[in-house]
């Protein structure tokens, strides 16, 4: 019997400590970024003739800080993308990710063919929503440059 309690406390402990590292991981900047791209890409908001804008502000919208930065962001990568994309879309890669406390940039290269060009997209934590999102946060979308 006391084994079956000592198990059972060593796995409680394992889920305690083991949870937030897991969450962070897989709720970070990055996860944040490959989810709008997801988004944007299998509902093929952004094509080569800028079509279906409003449609990829609404989408984009619950990830961003707020409607204007969405429809900022959406405006931003579609102008960025309109000169690269061919007939076949358009790729993404994250370069890399540097955190500084609740504030993040993602650099992401955004290729088709031989064309690209690499946006840096700043992201900020906030701490709202769900009682998990109110603990831990949730890296929201700022905006987005062209990238050096």
């Amino acid at each position: 019997m006391k084994q079956k309690v000592m198990v059972y406390v060593i796995a409680i402990a394992i889920c305690a400590v083991g949870f937030p590292f897991y969450y962070g991981f897989t709720h970070g900047p990055d996860h944040t970024i490959d989810k709008m791209f997801t988004y944007l890409m299998v509902n093929n908001f952004i094509d080569s003739h800028g079509k279906k804008a409003k449609e990829a502000n609404d989408a984009i919208a619950p990830m961003c800080a707020s409607k204007e930065a969405a429809e900022k962001i959406a405006l931003s990568v579609g102008m960025m993308v309109m000169p690269i994309v061919g007939s076949d879309g358009y790729e993404y890669d994250i370069l890399k990710t540097i955190k500084d406390g609740d504030s993040a940039t993602v650099s992401v290269k955004l290729y088709s063919g031989e064309k690209s060009v690499v946006a840096d997209f700043k992201l900020n934590k906030v701490k709202n929503g769900d009682p998990l999102e109110s603990f831990f946060g949730r890296w929201v979308l700022q905006g987005v440059e062209k990238g050096k």
